[in-house]
């Protein structure tokens, strides 16, 4: 596996024990608040699977009534996520986090949707 497929399900599997979440952008029967796993990017400073950079962007939607519980669902992913050391055969690191907090009218209902763009550095297990 690439290292940011593995990422990837490494913070998917983390944010389901904080939240419901998914890799795709639910209907609006989901039930709020919820996490979604949405863009990444790659920057491999090897040219191969060794050592890179990894930007993962994740979204928080919930009701905009519900602030105080948003804030904590992404309060408690920042700690999971500083605390995150490996990725199924990968070395990581938190390196950055950045949030920034919307008011979204997409729905019927008006939500607060939370953006966080975290950033890891990774290397492959088993290289010194």
């Amino acid at each position: 596996m690439t290292p940011t497929h593995n990422l990837f399900r490494k913070i998917f599997a983390t944010a389901q024990t904080i939240a419901d979440t998914y890799d795709y952008l639910p209907n609006a029967q989901a039930k709020y608040p919820f996490i979604y796993i949405g863009e990444q990017s790659n920057t491999d400073n090897s040219h191969s699977d060794l050592i890179g950079n990894i930007n993962q962007t994740i979204h928080i939607y919930g009701l905009r009534t519900e602030r105080k519980a948003i804030m904590e669902l992404e309060t408690k992913l920042h700690d999971a996520l500083i605390k995150m050391r490996e990725a199924y055969g990968y070395h990581v690191s938190m390196t950055g986090y950045s949030t920034q907090l919307i008011n979204d009218n997409t729905d019927v209902q008006p939500l607060l949707h939370v953006v966080v763009d975290v950033n890891f550095m990774y290397t492959r297990k088993g290289i010194n």
